[in-house]
C-alpha cells in the first residue's frame, strides 16, 4: 500500500516538473465501485465498496490531448466471493487524457488506456493460520467527468470510470491435510471477464 501511494506521488511530481507549460489537476475524492466477475471455474462474483479516487491529468496549453492515470482503493469490500473476508481492492489506469472547455467555468474531460485491478482477500476458514489470495485483473479502463472550477486554482470534480478486464491470474492458498501444510497455487483463471464501475465525486486542485 505504502509502495503504491509513493509511486503515485512520483509520477505527479515528474509530470508537475516535466509539464511546466500544461494544465494539470489533481483529484482527491470519495467514490462507491462495484465490479462484476465470471469465470469457469467458480460461481460468478461481485465486489464492491465506498473508497477513496485519486485522478491526475496534464493536458498541453495548445492542445487537447495529454496524460492521465486514475487510482481506486477500495476498502472495506464487501463481497460474495464464500469462504473469504478482510478484503481490499486496487484499480489503477494510466493513458491518454483529453479535455473539452464547455463554458467559462466547466470542463468535460476523458481518459483511458491499460488497466490494472488488484484483490486481496483473506481467508476465514483458518483464522489462526491467516491465510489469503489474490486476483490480478489486466485489461482497459476509461474516465469521464465534469469539472466545475470554483476559481482557477480549485474545482468540483464529478465522474465515474469503467474497466474491462479479459484476463485474470490468482494465486491460492490451499490446505493439504497429507502434510498438514498450506500449498501456493499460481494459476490463469479460465474464462475470465470482469467489468468495473465506479462514480467519484472529488476536489481538483490545479497546477499552472
Amino acid at each position: 500500500m505504502k509502495k503504491l501511494l509513493l509511486l503515485v506521488v512520483l509520477i505527479m511530481s515528474v509530470c508537475v516538473i516535466g509539464f511546466a507549460d500544461h494544465e494539470t489537476w489533481f483529484t482527491a475524492g470519495m467514490s462507491y465501485g462495484n465490479y462484476f466477475m465470471t469465470r469457469n471455474d467458480i460461481d460468478d462474483g461481485h465486489t464492491g465498496s465506498l473508497g477513496v479516487n485519486l485522478n491526475f491529468y496534464s493536458i498541453p496549453e495548445k492542445s487537447n490531448l495529454g496524460f492521465f492515470f486514475d487510482l481506486g482503493i477500495l476498502f472495506p469490500l464487501v463481497h460474495n466471493i464464500g469462504g473469504y473476508e478482510h478484503s481490499d481492492q486496487f484499480d489503477l489506469t494510466i493513458g491518454v487524457g483529453l479535455a473539452i472547455s464547455l463554458t467559462k467555468n466547466l470542463k468535460l474531460y476523458f481518459g483511458g488506456g491499460p488497466n490494472v485491478n488488484f484483490l486481496v482477500v483473506t481467508e476465514d476458514r483458518d483464522k489462526e493460520m491467516n491465510t489469503g489470495s489474490y486476483l490480478l485483473g489486466l485489461g482497459i479502463g476509461g474516465d469521464i467527468g465534469l469539472k466545475y472550477y470554483i476559481n482557477t486554482l480549485v474545482s468540483i470534480n464529478l465522474g465515474t470510470t469503467l474497466s474491462f478486464h479479459f484476463a485474470g491470474d490468482c494465486d491460492r492458498k490451499r490446505f493439504d491435510s497429507g502434510t498438514n501444510t498450506y500449498q501456493y497455487i499460481n494459476e490463469w483463471i479460465p474464462g475470465f471477464f470482469m467489468f468495473g464501475i465506479k462514480p467519484y465525486i472529488g476536489a481538483g486542485f490545479h497546477f499552472y
